[in-house]
């Protein structure tokens, strides 16, 4: 019989990549536009970046959005970032 704790093992890790890409996303965004955006703020679907920030925010964001893609794919491992918004 099958010991339920090697069987758990293996979801252990599922949640961890998309949780250290956002906060590599985070970090980056903060870093390029010195706004600061949480984890929680951050929503990833088919390769879009959502930000959940204030429309003044999201400005400073779409000027800078071109060095943040960039960073994203040099920097963020386990999600293919085709655009923020």
């Amino acid at each position: 019989m099958y010991n339920i704790a090697s069987f758990l093992e293996k979801f252990k890790n599922v949640g961890l990549k998309e949780r250290f890409a956002k906060e590599t996303i985070s970090k980056i965004v903060s870093e390029e536009c010195g706004v600061v955006v949480g984890v929680e703020m951050i929503q990833y679907k088919n390769g879009v970046i959502s930000l959940k920030i204030p429309l003044s925010q999201k400005s400073q964001v779409y000027i800078k959005k071109g060095q943040i893609l960039k960073r994203c794919e040099r920097e963020v491992v386990g999600m293919v970032v085709k655009d923020v918004r």
